[in-house]
């Protein structure tokens, strides 16, 4: 491992002082947009290609030397992670450069994560074990469905939460920090997490912005890492995944209703997400300072006092923040 520490170090310094050249080559770029991009001028998306050349050098060192944990310990699963992980970034890069019709995410993410499925049966949510009621659910012949739209339902919520600048860098810190901490897949998180403080540096700088492409990617790596390690037990129970996910889920649900009341298509864009009624009204800083607040306190919450405290007191903060934002 200290040998690819060496390595991630010298590989993400020539990042950042090549990235200039890397956004030429890349050369896919979010424009101005009246009503729903608000930038002076074009940004590099090409966020996601940060976290692609860490996670390719990841796997390539991995079948070289062999440094993953548990979940990757058969080939199978490192299969499924890897090449269905770019899998997802190639949608995500034609995503970001043509334009791709909501429909056809959702069929191609769909055939994605069933194909990941098959290959990797540690993919699959069998059983939901809720400690708060102390009962464990088998979803029986439920259980693909309800992984696959466990899995869509994560990435459309990531990529509504990322919006401004450091928004989705700083909320995949927190889940990442949580996965070192409780020492789930320490060499691959540690991977993750250079890229993401890679990533945070320059998209604070407004060099780049994370693109489709690393949103579809980061909530994918995410997806499989919660749904794996819940397998293998390292995550206990559904509380724990729903206090991670809280914020971006109830914002998904928010967003959703809040389009289909108004006739618009569920997945088509707006300006109707939290971080633009914050960024309306706060700098940059302030309003992602509210957003890992809203994110964090539950978290805390639920691992220091108790879980059924921490997710209602996340439920009502949101409720409550998003009343008073829209009313002030």
């Amino acid at each position: 491992m200290d040998r690819y520490l060496v390595l991630l170090l010298v590989l993400n310094f020539i990042i950042i002082n090549n990235f200039n050249y890397l956004i030429k080559k890349f050369n896919i770029y979010d424009s101005p947009n009246i009503n729903r991009k608000k930038q002076s001028y074009k940004v590099s998306t090409a966020g996601g290609l940060i976290i692609i050349i860490n996670f390719f050098s990841f796997f390539l060192y991995d079948i070289l030397f062999g440094l993953t944990d548990s979940v990757f310990s058969s080939y199978r699963n490192q299969f499924s992670l890897y090449f269905c992980g770019i899998l997802i970034y190639f949608v995500g890069i034609f995503d970001d450069k043509y334009g791709v019709s909501a429909n056809t995410r959702l069929f191609l993410f769909s055939a994605i994560i069933i194909f990941s499925i098959t290959i990797n049966d540690n993919l699959i949510i069998q059983t939901l074990r809720f400690d708060l009621f102390n009962r464990e659910i088998n979803l029986k012949r439920f259980s693909l469905i309800f992984t696959v739209l466990s899995i869509l339902l994560f990435i459309n919520a990531f990529n509504m939460f990322d919006g401004i600048n450091l928004q989705s860098g700083i909320y995949s810190l927190i889940f990442f920090l949580y996965f070192l901490t409780n020492g789930i897949d320490i060499n691959f998180c540690i991977m993750i997490f250079f890229s993401l403080i890679v990533f945070i540096f320059l998209n604070f700088k407004n060099l780049c912005y994370l693109g489709n492409s690393g949103s579809y990617l980061l909530s994918f790596i995410i997806s499989f890492l919660v749904i794996s390690n819940y397998n293998e037990g390292k995550i206990n129970n559904v509380e724990t995944i729903l206090v991670l996910m809280l914020i971006p889920g109830l914002e998904l649900i928010r967003v959703f209703c809040s389009r289909i009341i108004n006739g618009h298509h569920p997945f088509k864009g707006d300006r109707n997400h939290i971080h633009h009624f914050l960024i309306r009204k706060y700098s940059i800083i302030k309003t992602n300072l509210f957003l890992i607040l809203l994110v964090a306190i539950p978290v805390l919450f639920f691992s220091f006092i108790n879980p059924i405290v921490g997710i209602l007191f996340g439920l009502f903060t949101y409720m409550t923040f998003i009343i008073f934002i829209k009313n002030n």
